[in-house]
């Protein structure tokens, strides 16, 4: 059966072509926005060197300095990610871990990846693997994205969009800022862009005859702990829908 939908979601998208170099989606010969630049269209704008300009003047260094920081985070994130979301697929394809951990995985990530690991481990057997890194356009609305992992839940007979996050704060807000309409009723905070993330990919699956989403979850890599915290999401498919069709 598991096969069966692997055949039927590569098929159903297999005219959407993908660039890793570029990180650009095509799909009828013209390139499509994807889900993490949509997400972001609820996030006010800021001026980011008159912020930095800010702190340099507060901590008295020069602003190079703190944008020089703010690039280094910016890199560490993306690279923890990127290992965090190897080694899942990795374990999951039953790959040879070990060879992977000393040849890609960062020494400093062994913690984490034993995480992934862990959640793998723990995983309530109702639910099965379908695949990893799934690739997908919405046919009418004209995005594109690609999602971590979809579960298949034997009991309801329906399925569950998975995503590893690994910041350092899912909830870190500045000042009670809000998303823009009509999410100005959420914080502008990573959380709830995953919580659109994930339901712009749910918009994508559900195109599909008999494809029902019952939850989304954010597999929050905690390195506070050492551990990972399931965090169910809400579903705002509908409402971004509505945002297509009005």
């Amino acid at each position: 059966m598991i096969t069966d939908l692997v055949c039927n979601f590569n098929d159903y998208f297999k005219d959407l072509s993908f660039v890793e170099e570029t990180h650009t989606y095509t799909y009828e010969n013209k390139i499509l926005p994807s889900v993490s630049k949509l997400v972001h269209h609820f996030v006010e704008e800021k001026n980011w060197l008159e912020i930095a300009a800010k702190v340099a003047e507060r901590r008295k260094v020069d602003v190079s300095v703190v944008l020089q920081e703010w690039e280094n985070k910016k890199i560490y994130a993306c690279d923890r990610g990127h290992d965090v979301h190897k080694y899942g697929e990795n374990l999951v394809e039953k790959e040879d871990l070990t060879k992977f951990e000393l040849e890609v995985l960062r020494k400093k990530w062994i913690e984490e990846n034993t995480i992934v690991k862990k959640f793998w481990e723990e995983l309530n057997e109702r639910y099965v693997l379908v695949c990893t890194e799934l690739r997908m356009v919405h046919k009418l609305f004209k995005y594109a994205g690609t999602l971590d992992i979809l579960l298949y839940d034997t009991f309801e007979n329906k399925f569950i969009i998975a995503d590893y996050k690994t910041n350092i704060d899912l909830f870190k807000n500045y000042k009670g800022e809000t998303l823009l309409e009509p999410f100005d009723f959420l914080l502008s905070c990573p959380f709830n862009l995953y919580q659109l993330q994930l339901s712009y990919y749910q918009l994508c699956l559900e195109q599909i005859e008999n494809i029902v989403v019952s939850e989304r979850w954010v597999i929050y890599i905690n390195q506070q702990t050492d551990s990972y915290d399931l965090l169910k999401t809400n579903n705002y498919s509908l409402d971004l829908k509505e945002l297509f069709y009005a």
